[in-house]
């Protein structure tokens, strides 16, 4: 009797944890598909204010890296430090990718105002972004 009563009560948290991991998953691309339907422009920032224009199908390869990413919340360093930057322009709104060290970054979205979310195991997708910088 005792098994049965742990079934039911352990199937159903285990399909919401599923299903809960599952909508995870599928919003860490989905700002990524969002701006891939939209007209934008992508360019690299250099800290000496050196812009390149991208051709838009680097943002269909950073999706491509974007599944590799560990997402580790707000970033809580140093935001005075400046940092080679990837831009997304697209419907009056702006996405900063910061490149801090050889495996994080930081990325920024213009609508949540000062709010940087951080992530590492970036190694992949910062060696073929820094194919873009001098």
């Amino acid at each position: 009797m005792k098994t049965k009563k742990r079934v039911v009560i352990l199937l159903p948290i285990i399909l919401i944890i599923i299903i809960g991991l599952f909508f995870l998953l599928e919003k860490k691309n989905n700002w990524i598909d969002n701006i891939l339907k939209k007209d934008y422009e992508i360019y690299t920032l250099e800290c000496d204010g050196t812009t390149n224009i991208l051709d838009n199908n680097v943002l269909k390869e950073i999706k491509n890296y974007w599944g590799e990413l560990s997402d580790n919340g707000p970033y809580l360093g140093n935001h005075e430090v400046c940092y080679k930057m990837v831009i997304i322009d697209y419907n009056d709104d702006i996405v900063d990718i910061e490149i801090i060290d050889n495996s994080s970054i930081i990325v920024k979205e213009s609508k949540t105002n000062d709010y940087y979310t951080y992530y590492t195991k970036a190694q992949d997708l910062i060696n073929y972004l820094n194919r873009y910088f001098k």
